[in-house]
């Protein structure tokens, strides 16, 4: 009678390739392999911190997650784990602007990925509904059908996606996540262990993968007769990068083509601004014939986004404020920061004594404190609760000593209150009558 399991986890395994390597693929593969098989239980979702020496000087970090579908798991058996192995090398490069003929205008910035500064964005993503993992797969899904050649005219795949929502909920933060998980999966195949059921995301264009972030209001940002040029110079020259390789193109703050549409059809710009926005939507539909090409834009203005842009969008991603359970999470991984920096004097123990449930709320307790300042937190996006911390610290009589943990949340929730009178002071603001208009 077989012991072995009744099913099976597949679990994705992302290898960062130390540089100094000399190992071929398959054998780091095979290092990979070894060094996981010493874990009973492999933890997922997670970035797997490697402590032998010998192994460090080959695999400079691990993260491993469950894939496709599965179950959201913070562990999983070795021996129920359906192992997929990607090795990628990061680059360390800055990004470069990209200029128009003139030299006088950003058209793009330009960054080749899987790019360093990018790899630890995956992580500290926190939304609800596994967004993330969902738009992921939904990508690899849209590539995997360019990369078999089905015809966009009768399975329409335009390979764009579109993240609304208010600003400062990491819309943009969650486009270059994914442009970089797309890159990391992009580069090598994964070699995998076990029985494989499926095809893994990967594809098989060679060359580079780029980055290409376009800021809308630099295309509009002059008089519109130039705009047009703007525009056919920054697709033209994006256009030429997809001979080279793959081109993750990521449009932020596309309402800004929303608003000047709008304000051409009721009269209120030249005949000028609708060429120049129809331009930008042709140019796009060009790119749908383009297999190695990924469309991401984003908006702050949710319920006004212009219509023959959504009819060019594969998903509309509504992306909210933080829910107090996200709250919790984004303040909470501040919180472990600090306390690996050295900025916070507490134990482990009583950092993980904040993730319980139950909230004594009959006195003064950490746990209770906690809650408050959780509780006082409602409305705020996810970058202003990433820089509570440092108000809080500001508030510390010295920043010399650092504070231990019940001080430093009695501080948090003090920067909470001063954060909450000052957007309520800045919503309630009138300008006074005279300077209006001006």
């Amino acid at each position: 009678m077989s012991n072995s399991p009744t099913h099976t986890i597949p679990v994705s395994v992302e290898c960062e390739k130390n540089p100094v390597s000399i190992l071929t693929h398959s054998d780091l593969v095979q290092c990979v392999l070894d060094y996981l098989g010493r874990f009973p239980i492999l933890p997922l979702q997670q970035v797997l911190l490697v402590d032998d020496p010998n192994v460090r000087q080959d695999i400079r970090r691990l993260y491993c997650s469950t894939t496709g579908i599965a179950p959201a798991v913070k562990s999983v058996p070795q021996d129920q784990a359906q192992v997929s192995v990607t090795v990628y090398h990061n680059h360390s490069g800055d990004s470069t602007d990209e200029l128009d003929d003139e030299n006088q205008t950003v058209l793009y910035r330009l960054l080749v990925l899987p790019h360093q500064s990018l790899d630890d964005l995956w992580t500290n993503l926190v939304y609800e509904d596994d967004i993330p993992q969902r738009m992921l797969q939904y990508i690899f899904t849209t590539l995997h059908f360019s990369r078999h050649q089905v015809n966009t005219a009768i399975v329409g795949n335009n390979k764009c996606l579109l993240f609304h929502g208010p600003p400062g909920t990491g819309k943009t933060t969650l486009c270059r996540a994914l442009a970089q998980k797309v890159a990391i999966a992009y580069q090598n195949p994964p070699r995998s262990i076990g029985k494989v059921t499926g095809e893994q995301p990967w594809h098989p264009w060679s060359g580079p993968v780029y980055l290409c972030e376009i800021n809308s209001h630099s295309l509009f940002s002059k008089w519109f007769s130039e705009s047009g040029k703007l525009v056919a110079q920054t697709f033209t020259r994006i256009r030429a990068l997809c001979d080279v390789g793959m081109v993750i193109i990521l449009i932020d703050e596309i309402e800004s083509l929303t608003t000047a549409r709008a304000n051409a059809m009721h009269g209120n710009e030249p005949s000028d601004a609708m060429r120049v926005v129809n331009t930008v939507l042709t140019e796009l539909d060009k790119f749908r014939e383009c297999p190695n090409v990924l469309i991401l834009a984003t908006s702050n203005i949710t319920g006004a986004i212009d219509p023959a842009l959504v009819d060019r969008v594969d998903i509309k991603q509504y992306i909210g404020l933080p829910s107090p359970r996200a709250v919790h999470y984004i303040l909470y991984s501040c919180l472990i920061e600090l306390h690996r920096s050295g900025l916070l004097v507490c134990t482990v123990a009583e950092l993980q004594s904040l993730e319980k449930e139950a909230f004594d709320t009959t006195e003064a307790t950490v746990l209770h404190l906690w809650q408050e300042i959780v509780d006082h937190c409602k409305g705020l996006s996810g970058r202003t609760l990433r820089k509570l911390p440092l108000s809080a610290y500001a508030l510390s009589p010295t920043i010399h000593n650092s504070p231990d943990l019940t001080t430093f949340l009695q501080h948090l929730k003090e920067a909470v209150q001063r954060e909450q009178t000052s957007r309520t002071r800045i919503d309630t603001y009138h300008a006074p009558s005279h300077s209006r208009g001006q």
